[in-house]
């Protein structure tokens, strides 16, 4: 053995190597020839129990379902384990390690009989194995099951060379390797392809790793443009299809001429269904109004049988809810922007004036959001529930978002809550939708008479002895 050779296999100080096997008893160890003629050790393969569990598709088991590929002798014989470490740097997790582990054995020396039966000299398989077994090492290693397995102790390297430093060694037959590149272009070729499937070595924790490795690749490649002359420029040499008969663009029609009529029909059937829908609607919403009761509802409480009055304590005048509310609002009171009527059960706040929101709109026009804020500061500090009562006038409404005034009075009134909820909390409000249902003029054949029936109703409920 010539001792300056870098593909050579290291000294064999330690040719009877004893592992531990969890749950049985490794098989002893082969010594056989090598690609070189030397003698190497090797563990004896056994074959898999699965070939999924190997990393490999399904089949027989000595068969690799690979056409042959590759740019020489040497790559071709290579190409299952190539095939393989493009398959296991993508795996998140492996079931079999040991197995696989196996299995990889078994493709390197098969990789070693074909390539030597195809003609190629016994050092090239020699630097050609050491650069296999090194890269499958790099991406089997840097895999989250890799890391963790027994493959971090019994590499492909520690296997047939003894070694657990291949990410230095690749990089030093590399550099031998290139010294005279027109004797080593095949094994050139499959170690360009090794470093373009991802190997790293030692360049995988240096910061400027990835550009040197881009610096290492593009020399090799401008080594091998060298020897092997340019590629064809073309994607494919034979990119021209059949001539066929041209057919004139006027006797298809366009995709986007079907898109657009399809799309014109659904938009149409969509507005005539909503069309006939509302106006089969009419007639129940206005029997629902004429349901009794017809107006508002109030509950008319008996007034307990009071016993004999004791001695009158000192006269303390209690202001009422409707009181207090028509002192707070006062200054609106007196402008005409509210009103304030109060009965035995509820305080109700009527917010008068047409421009309140805009029309077909639930939307509060902003010089009209300071009443509503005075309102709600009004409630913070009145005990009862609150009812938010939202009316339209008659005139029927046709929009794509409402569909009937119930709708638009519906929305107006969540409108109002969620702007009293900003400012008195959650939990106090509810809304209820009247439509035109209980207008205060009728009829509102003029402007003036439907401006009075657009309106939000705000009723504060007393509590029981408030």
């Amino acid at each position: 053995m010539v001792e300056d050779d870098p593909f050579a296999d290291p000294p064999d100080t330690d040719r009877t190597v004893i592992r531990p096997r969890p749950g049985g008893v490794r098989p002893a160890a082969v010594v056989g020839e090598g690609a070189d003629g030397e003698r190497t050790i090797a563990p004896r393969v056994v074959a898999p129990r699965s070939r999924l569990a190997a990393g490999l598709p399904d089949g027989p088991a000595g068969v690799v379902p690979l056409a042959p590929t590759g740019l020489n002798a040497v790559t071709q014989a290579a190409a299952p384990l190539l095939a393989l470490a493009v398959r296991l740097k993508n795996r998140a997790v492996h079931r079999d390690v040991p197995v696989l582990r196996e299995r990889v054995v078994a493709e390197i020396r098969s990789f070693e009989r074909t390539a030597l039966a195809a003609g190629a000299s016994a050092e090239a398989i020699r630097a050609a194995r050491y650069g296999l077994c090194a890269t499958i090492d790099d991406l089997v290693l840097n895999t989250p099951w890799g890391s963790q397995s027994l493959w971090t102790k019994q590499s492909m390297v520690s296997t047939f060379y003894n070694e657990t430093w291949g990410g230095e060694r690749f990089f030093d037959i590399l550099d031998h390797l290139m010294k005279d590149p027109e004797r080593t272009l095949e094994i050139l070729e499959l170690y360009y392809v090794c470093l373009s499937l991802g190997f790293e070595g030692r360049y995988r924790l240096d910061a400027r790793g990835p550009a040197k490795l881009a610096e290492i690749r593009d020399s090799l490649y401008r080594a091998i443009r060298r020897l092997r002359g340019e590629r064809e420029a073309a994607l494919s040499p034979h990119w021209k299809g059949v001539a066929a008969e041209r057919r004139p663009l006027g006797r298809i029609v366009p995709l986007w001429v079907i898109g657009a009529a399809t799309g014109a029909v659904l938009v149409g059937a969509f507005f005539a269904f909503r069309w006939f829908l509302d106006a089969a609607l009419d007639p129940a919403m206005a029997a629902a109004a004429q349901a009794p009761p017809l107006g508002p509802v109030v509950i008319e409480r008996s007034a307990p049988v009071e016993p004999p009055p004791a001695p009158p304590p000192p006269k303390v005048v209690v202001e009422s809810s409707g009181i207090r509310l028509k002192k707070f609002l006062e200054p609106e009171i007196k402008e005409g922007l509210v009103s304030v009527t109060e009965d035995q059960q509820s305080v109700r706040v009527r917010i008068n004036g047409s421009d309140l929101f805009a029309s077909a709109s639930d939307t509060v026009t902003p010089k009209r959001l300071s009443i509503l804020n005075r309102i709600g500061e009004a409630l913070k500090t009145e005990p009862g529930q609150v009812v938010i009562e939202g009316h339209t006038d008659s005139q029927r409404i046709r929009s794509a978002r409402f569909g009937s005034n119930t709708e638009l009075s519906l929305a107006r009134a969540n409108t109002v809550m969620k702007i009293f909820e900003q400012i008195v909390g959650t939990g106090r409000f509810s809304v209820e939708a009247k439509g035109d249902s209980e207008p205060l003029v009728t009829p509102d054949t003029t402007p003036e008479a439907r401006a009075q029936n657009r309106r939000v109703e705000v009723i504060l409920i007393k509590p029981t002895g408030g």
